[in-house]
């Protein structure tokens, strides 16, 4: 659990797959928010498993 958030952390469902042995099969995805002048904005990246780079 984080420290800074009191809710649960969201199970690993990659943990029970079969390791990906060809490039776009698997794919994860992370958000964050950042404060600009603007306001808040979104900040979303999607990254392939296989070769760990960031897809879009």
């Amino acid at each position: 659990m984080d420290s800074r958030n009191a809710q649960p952390v969201a199970a690993n469902f990659l943990s029970k797959r079969p390791a990906p042995k060809g490039t776009d099969q698997t794919r994860m995805t992370d958000t964050a928010y950042v404060r600009t002048a603007a306001g808040w904005l979104f900040l979303v990246a999607i990254s392939n498993v296989l070769c760990r780079r960031i897809v879009g």
